[in-house]
Order: structure tokens, then sequence, then C-alpha cells
């Protein structure tokens, strides 16, 4: 055993005291519906539980059969139901006048005399409404480091709490478990630092003393390593306290054999003194944990099983200190057998020498018992409440018990609180957490406990049970008998008045003062407890109502005196004086409207009245009205014309004398009448009759007469003349829009006047159609078009205003309507199909049209070049692909021209290209350069043509020879020397012609320039002409 003292101080983050919870309550919203909420059950880090294949019978499992546990029943009734969330962690305490139960999300209060619901269930979150900290924001959005408690400030569970609000920092507190000492309120959590990951548990002490005055109350938090997990701290039930200084004891299952046990000794006032010691094993008998465990609980009808929760001491371990020895009880579920049973102890000596007094496993038969609970009254008998279900019988809610005169380590045959009749299902194993056994504090015998179950199969449909139960043998400890009697303060006594009754509690014989509980009862009603001061014991009460009451006072005994009972006290309550006033709904109402008269009966005295108050006119009986809250009603329409008398008067109850208001004065005055408006045509079109129909009526019998004023809003159309309830106007003069028209009944003499409600007649423009048409359609690309609108009606009348012209989505322009025409011109269509509208606008009387689309056709070319870019040397030729793409059908012969070659250049393109069906082949255009001569200057160049011209000279002179031969015979001497001329001549002009044939060159030739040029082919056809420009590089 060691002890821990490294305490932590933690200041609350906020705390405050609280409004009345009643009115906390009556000022919150409804809770809302909740989406299902499976609260997952986080589990410390252990070493893995024995396989159920491998469980240990249990030597503890009791075999002798006791009779049925020996317990009168108290009350049985339904706690809170779900409200969305699994499972549902029931919880409750009994008080002096009071049982508080919580779930997981709310919270009740009932009397604990009837089980009538006091309060709720209402949100636990709306404890700390207005509360400044999280735990205003409610509990599944509260922050998980958050700890929120809240401390009653009286007795009475429904009124103001001390409230605070502690953080964890990081880390999350699960499964808490509370306990009350005299020096604290002992808590433990087991803390996580993450989802999953387990730290240890940590167990706190609340400074009680400065809580229960609302002051700054600190905790102090001793963190254990994850070795120490789900502990329990002593519950102090009974009147004796421990012994003077004595720690706080906390419990750790320690499976497979014995019981971990801690002392918690806090100093709020040296925190530093703190000390949290232990563990000190206590050896117990073996045991197999429930279910290893988790889960394995049957149900009728499903596969579906619920969780055991076996791995953990179940809530409460409740102390008692008897005097002569100390007491701890608590419970777990373990294996037994073939099913679960409720391992119980009582360890006795806790704080000298722990010592297990009794143990057992409580499992008759083979039904699963599960989630128990366990508390001893003031005469050391136990019960133990716990969940029982088989594959044969649903989850119900049990108990059993034991006197002290049982064999050790025995309980008597269970009783049923209730039997459910439905199996959790639908994938949904979560059952209870933990169930709940308390102690009566007024008799220190009565227990009270509540746990869940279902009446129907279902998931998220769980119930919670509420029941009572004492031991008979309970308070009877002395030997010694007791004599008690009883007075009242005032008798009789007056309705609402405090009475105070005395009881004084004697030995029947001998010396002593007794000591205890005194309760006084009204005949078989419970009105409340007294504690037993030098013997005697008051309860005082400003409740009973009027007449005669049965009052005893019952002792219940101590541990030397036997219980007793007063003789009856007839307490007499006389009723109290009442005072009726009345009202009028409408003091001046018209005849044949409905009146209603409400009468208020009030006393000075507490509580009430109730009964019948009479409604009268002067003499004359109106009706009845019965009393609820104080008030009574009734409703008349048949009271005549003139001034009436009504009084009320009360006859009394039981508790409260009748009584008689003063008379109220009633004024009637003309009939109400009610008048409605109706149209004949709405809607209507403009230039149409329009007749409006008024019907005046009224409830009252009798003949309306006078007129009806028919209005446009403020403006007056026009009068009708009742005539059998109804009056009509016809006009044709609304303009456009929406009217609210209303009739204006005058009124006559014995009806009153009044107007319609307003009704809405709408006057719609005329209906009318928008065509266009085109002047020139196809057309060719850049010539006009002009586009006419015509808009025409059915009804009479020209339209007029404006028509806009759009090209799909893109608008051309606007053109006026003139003798409904309008129109547009336009050269600007490109090449291609549009679609025309001809959109109205409308005006005052014609509503707005759209025509049909018009599919306007426009003829066009466009050229391309590939490349468009050519680079080329001087003296090669480039080539241009032309491609021609035609629009709108267009299918002409198109005639080209190259320009823009430069010097000693050539572009090459064809005259004319004609399309071959509705398109056009590519076809190549090509321009062609020149390169530069590159002859040296003085080089011997011959002439290109200079032998042709040696053979011409030659055949020259051959031909002058042939004329001379003519001749020479007659003149031959003379031709002869004329030949030899000629040829000399020819023969210099061939030398010459040889020379002229070659030379020197002087200068290089010259070829198309280096550099960039732009060139332009441009295709016409007809009046349409298109460009392509073209680039040529020359290196």
């Amino acid at each position: 055993q060691q002890a821990s003292s490294n305490p932590t101080v933690i200041p609350p983050v906020s705390y405050d005291i609280s409004p009345p919870l009643v009115d906390l309550v009556a000022s919150s919203p409804p809770m809302a519906p909740t989406s299902q909420r499976n609260i997952p059950l986080r589990q410390p880090a252990r070493p893995t539980a024995a396989p159920l294949a491998s469980v240990t019978p249990d030597q503890a499992l009791q075999q002798l059969s006791l009779p049925l546990v020996n317990t009168t029943a108290g009350l049985d009734f339904d706690g809170i139901g779900a409200a969305g969330s699994a499972p549902p962690d029931a919880n409750g305490s009994v008080g002096a006048t009071q049982f508080v139960q919580i779930v997981n999300v709310e919270y009740a209060v009932y009397d604990k005399t009837s089980g009538a619901l006091l309060l709720g269930p209402t949100p636990i979150h709306n404890i700390w409404s207005g509360f400044n900290g999280d735990c205003a924001v409610g509990q599944m959005n509260v922050k998980l480091n958050a700890y929120c408690m809240a401390v009653s400030t009286t007795s009475d569970a429904t009124q103001s709490y001390y409230r605070y609000e502690f953080s964890f920092g990081t880390n999350t507190p699960d499964y808490p478990k509370l306990a009350v000492w005299p020096d604290a309120y002992y808590w433990t959590a087991n803390t996580f630092s993450s989802a999953n990951t387990f730290v240890g548990a940590n167990p706190c002490a609340f400074d009680r003393a400065t809580m229960l005055s609302g002051g700054p109350a600190n905790a102090i938090c001793m963190q254990q390593n994850s070795s120490v997990d789900s502990l329990l701290p002593a519950d102090l039930d009974g009147t004796t306290p421990p012994p003077t200084g004595q720690t706080n004891l906390y419990l750790q299952l320690a499976a497979p054999s014995s019981l971990n046990l801690f002392k918690f000794h806090v100093d709020f006032t040296t925190p530093s003194n703190s000390t949290f010691a232990g563990p000190a094993a206590i050896p117990v008998t073996p045991f197999s944990q429930a279910c290893g465990g988790g889960t394995c609980i049957p149900q009728p009808g499903t596969t579906q099983q619920l969780d055991s929760v076996g791995d953990r001491l179940m809530f409460r371990l409740a102390y008692r200190n008897f005097g002569d020895h100390e007491s701890l009880v608590v419970n777990h579920s373990v294996m037994a057998g073939s099913s679960v049973g409720v391992r119980w102890y009582e360890i006795r000596s806790p704080n000298a020498t722990p010592t297990v007094f009794q143990q057992g496993t409580f499992s008759p038969d083979s039904q699963y018992r599960w989630m128990g609970s366990i508390a001893m009254d003031q005469s050391g008998d136990i019960a133990v409440g716990y969940s029982a279900s088989s594959s044969s019988n649903f989850p119900a809610v049990r108990y059993t018990g034991r006197v002290p005169s049982d064999p050790a380590g025995t309980m008597e045959s269970e009783n049923s609180i209730i039997e459910g009749t439905g199996s959790q299902t639908k994938g949904l194993s979560r059952w209870g957490d933990y169930s709940s056994m308390s102690v009566d504090p007024a008799d220190d015998c009565t227990f009270w406990y509540t746990n869940e179950y279902l009446t129907t199969n279902g998931s998220f449909n769980w119930k919670t049970r509420i029941g009572s139960f004492k031991f008979t043998s309970c308070g009877q400890h002395g030997s010694s008998l007791s004599v008690t009697t009883l007075i009242s303060s005032l008798n009789p006594s007056a309705l609402g008045k405090a009475v105070t009754f005395t009881a004084t509690v004697k030995p029947a014989s001998g010396s002593g003062t007794p000591t205890g509980t005194v309760t006084f009862n009204d005949g078989a009603t419970v009105l409340g407890p007294g504690t037993l001061s030098s013997g005697t014991a008051t309860f005082t009460t400003s409740g009973l109502g009027a007449g005669v009451h049965s009052i005893t006072a019952v002792y219940g005994g101590d541990a030397n005196f036997a219980g007793s009972t007063s003789p009856v006290l007839m307490q007499t309550v006389n009723k109290a004086a009442s005072s009726t006033a009345v009202v009028s709904s409408n003091s001046a109402s018209n005849r044949g409207a409905a009146v209603t008269f409400t009468a208020t009966v009030t006393s000075s005295a507490t509580g009430t009245p109730t009964g019948t108050v009479t409604f009268q006119d002067a003499a004359t009986t109106l009706g009845p009205g019965t009393l609820s809250g104080g008030t009574a009603t009734f409703t008349t329409s048949g009271l005549t014309g003139g001034t009436h008398s009504i009084t009320a008067i009360y006859g009394g109850d039981a508790n409260f004398t009748g009584s008689t208001s003063p008379i109220l004065t009633q004024t009637i005055g003309k009939a109400a009448s009610s008048t409605t408006v109706a149209s004949s045509n709405n809607p209507s079109i403009i230039g149409t009759a329009v007749t409006l129909t008024a019907s005046v009526t009224s409830p009252i019998t009798g003949t309306l007469t006078g007129t009806v004023t028919f209005q446009d809003g403020t403006s007056a159309l026009g009068t009708g003349t009742l005539s059998g309830g109804a009056a009509t106007f016809t006009t044709s003069g609304l303009t456009g829009g929406t009217h609210s028209i209303t009739a204006v009944y005058s009124g006559d003499a014995n009806f009153a006047g009044g107007s319609s409600p307003v009704l809405m007649q709408t006057v719609n423009k005329v209906g009318d159609s928008t065509s266009v048409a085109s002047s020139n359609n196809p057309s060719i690309f850049g010539s006009a078009v002009t586009f006419t609108a015509t808009v025409t009606s059915s009804a009479t009348g020209i339209p007029t205003g404006t028509v806009t012209f759009q090209d799909g989505p893109a608008t051309l322009g606007t053109g006026m309507l003139s003798g409904g025409n309008a129109t547009l011109a336009t050269s600007a269509l490109v090449g291609g199909v549009h679609s025309i509208t001809a959109v109205y606008g409308g005006d005052a009387n014609f509503a707005s049209s759209t025509s049909p689309g018009l599919t306007q056709t426009v003829a066009d070319f466009s050229l391309s070049a590939s490349p468009t870019t050519a680079a080329a040397t001087a003296g090669s030729t480039s080539t241009y692909a032309i491609t021609i793409a035609p629009q709108g059908g267009f299918n002409q012969t198109i005639s080209f021209q190259c320009t823009g070659a430069p010097m000693s250049a050539v572009c090459t393109a064809p005259g004319s290209v004609s399309p071959t069906g509705s398109s056009y082949a590519p076809f190549n255009i090509t321009v062609t350069t020149t390169a530069q001569s590159l002859v040296p200057p003085g080089t011997i160049v011959p002439w290109p043509w200079a032998g042709l011209r040696i053979g011409l000279t030659w055949l020259l002179a051959l031909v002058a020879c042939a004329i001379l031969s003519r001749f020479a015979a007659p003149r031959r001497g003379y031709v002869w020397q004329v030949s030899s001329v000629a040829i000399f001549v020819l023969l210099l002009c061939a030398g010459c012609a040889g020379v002229a044939g070659s030379g020197r060159s002087s200068t290089p030739k010259a070829g198309t320039a280096p550099g960039t040029y732009t060139l332009t082919l441009t295709g016409t056809s007809g009046s349409l002409s298109h460009n392509t420009m073209l680039t040529l590089t020359v290196k």
C-alpha cells in the first residue's frame, strides 16, 4: 500500500446560484427532437478477461432457496422515457418529500408520496440556463473536459441550485460517480487523453461545505495511472455519520479474486496535505467477469445480445455506520454457471482492517441477472435491484434482499417491479451502464430503485421504472415500547392558514428519549416527516383542504424503542371567504354579437376556488360556467338591444364560501353586418365589362337596406342599392394592372355598416402577336436587308411602341411601330445563317410578344492560305495552298489576282475558280524568284546566239552565189568581181558576227533582291471581294 500525495487543485471556471428550476423549465423551449445517439462505452486499458469457456465455477453461488423477499411494496410507476440516446444511465435519489430521477439527457422530480410528476422531464442543461459557462450550451454540446455540478439550496429539487463548472484541461472524464460524505462530495471518473487513450482513474473531492453556501468551492483531485480504473467512492446512508475524521473509501474491482480499497484524505485548507492511499487488497471468492466484461445477455426473439458491463463494480458503494460496526455493500456481475448472476459483498471495518463479512452470487435459475445496485437500511436489511433477461424472458426490473437473520451470503427469493414485454434490437447492445438503489431518509427503511426496460421490440425506445419497497421488520430494533401523542396548534383552522402538528414520543414505561423520525398522515395520505428532538417532532402545513381531517403521527422507532402511532386527531378546517367579479369581453357590443362574460373568484386563503358560477341578467338567469383556475365564462349572442345588468353568482365549494359579483352594465347596440364583394370577370381584359356584386349579411334576422359604395383603393367607382342583400356596379373603365376593390355598406337603422375584405381585381393587357419578314433573303454580304415587324391583335386598337430586332441574342436595333409595322434596315449581317426575331415591348393596352424566328441567309466566302508565310532562296519557287470557305450557300465563280510580288519574281494564280457542287477544291499559287548572276568582270562570255549568226551568214553567202551563178554565162567577169566583193563582205559580217557572239563581261546579272514581301491574293465574285495576305522572305 502506498500513499499518493500529488493533489491538483481545480478552482471552478464559473459558479452562481440559479433561479428556481421550476421557473427555468417553464421559460425554456420544449426539448427539440434529437437524432438517435449510441453512446459508446470507453474501456480502460486492462488485461483481457478469461474467455467464457475457461470460467471457473463460482464457489460463492447461492445454493439455498429462501422464501419470497419479505418486503411491503410501495409505489411503482414509469419514469423518464427514451429521448434519442442509449443507454439511459438511469439514476435516482430519494429525499424528504421527492424522488429525483436523471437519465442521460433528462431530469424529473416526482412526489414520493403519490408518484405525481412535479417537474419535467426536462433537459438536464435547463438547470444551467443563464449560467456563465460551457455548461449552459446543453449536455450534447458541452466541452468534453467540462464537468457541470449543481447542489440544491433546499430539499426541494424544483427550486434553486448552486451551480458550478470545473475544467479538466485537455483530458476527458468518463463514467463519473459521485458520493456524499460529511467533509466533501467525493467523485471519480475514468480519464482519457483522447478518444481511446486511457490515463487512469481520477478521484476528486469537492468542497461540500463551501458548495452548500454557494461559495467558490475548489476540487482537489488525485489523478491515478492506468492501473487504477472504474473506482467507486463510499456514499453515506443513514443518520449516523462515519467516525470523526474518517477518510472516504474507494473500491476497485481487481479480477479474479480481490477488491482494491483506497482511502482519500482531503484538506481544503492545506491541499498539499491531501492524500490518496492504497490499494489494500481485500480477498474475495474468485470470479469470472460477466460475459468476459463484454456482451452476452440474451433476449427473446432476437440474436441481439446486451452489454453486461461486467468489468467494473456497479453503482453504488453504500456506507452505513451502525455504531458498533461500519459496513460497505457493493455488487458486480459475474458468470454463474451457464448464465450471469449478481455477486454482492458486505465489507466490515473498512477503515481499520477491511474484511468481507459476507458475500454471495445470486443466480437462482438460468436467467441472466446483471446491472445491479445495492443498499442497506437502518436495520441492516440489504436490497439489490437488477435487470433480468433470457432467451425466453424479456428484460425485466427485479430485486431481492435479505434480513440479518437470514443465513450469511444468501438472498431471499426475488420479486418483480415490472416485467418487460420487448427486446432491444437493431444492433443496439448498450444497456443501462448502471442502475440506482437508494434509501429513503424519512424512515431510513424504504428502498427506491430505478432501472430500464422495454414494452415493445425496437431500439432507442427504452422506458424506465421507479419502484419502492421496505422490509416489514425495518425499524423494529428496540424492545421498549413507545407512546406517541399528537396536538394541533390551531383547531379549528381556516383554509390556507398554517397549522403546526406536534408529536410527542415517550417510552411506554421506564426512562429514555426516543429518537428518529415521525411521519404525519392525513388518513392514508402522508403529509410529511418530522425529526424527533428531545422527544418531540413537528410538521407545519397550510395545505389542508376545508373539512374534517383525521391526523395521525407515526413514529418509526429507533435502536431502543419500537414504533408507535398516535390516536387520531380530528382537525377541522373551515371554508375560506371568496370574492367574485365579472367582466365583459365587449361591454358595448352590437345586437347579435357574441359577448363573453368572465367571472373571477378569488380568496385571500391559499388555494383555488372550484365549482359553478351562475350568470344573471337582472333576475333572469343567462346560464352557468364552471370554474377552472379561478375563472368561469359564459358566452351569449342573444341579448336584446339596450342596457343589461349582469351579475355572477358563485355557489361555493368544499373549501370556499359562495359570493356574488357587483353589477356589470352591458350595452347592446346595432347588429353587426358582414359585407363581401365578388367580380364577374377576374381577371379581365382592358375595355371589357366587369360587374362587381356586394353581398351584405348578418347573423341576426332582419332585412338589410341602404346603399353600397364600390371603391378602387380610395377612389369611389360608384354605388349600388341593396336589394335582397345584394348590390351591383358594372364598369369597363378599369385600367390595366391590379385593383383593390372594396364594397362599403352604409348601414341602416338596424344594422351597422362595414367594409368588405379587399378583392384584388386583375385587368390584363390585350394579347397580340408579332411576325417578322425580310426584304432580301437570301442576301449577299454587304447588301442592304430591310426587316419588317408586324404586330397584330384580335382586339380593337392598334399596338404602338417599340420593336427590338434581334439576331439570336444580339440586338440589331429598334424600330417604332407605325400602323402596326416597324422596320430596320441593315447591311452589316455577316455571311452565314441568322435567326432574326422581332420583340415587341408592349404598350399601355397591349402585351409584349415575340415573333417566331426568321432564318436570314447571307452569302459570302472567305480565303485562307497555308502557309501564310514562306522563306525562299533567290531563284527558287514558293507554293501556297489556298482554301475557299463558302458561307450562306455561296456557289459563284471567283476570279483571282496576285499582287505585291517583288522585282524579278513572278506570282502565278489561276484566273478563276468555280465550285464543285457546294464546295471549292483547294488550289496552289506559286511565287518564282530570280537568282543574281555569278560571272566575274572581264570574263569572256559567249553570246548565246553566236552559232546561229554564223550559220545565217554562210546561208546568206550561199544564196548570193546562187544568184550570181544565174548570170554567170553572159557576164562572167563582172559577176565574179561582184561575187568576190559580196563574199568578202559576207565573210566580214560572219567574222563580226562571230566576234559579236563573245566578249568580256563588265557587271553581274541582277536577281530578286533579299527581303520580306507582302503579297495580296484577291478573290472577286460580283460585288464580293476578299483578300488573303501572304508573306515571302527572300534570302
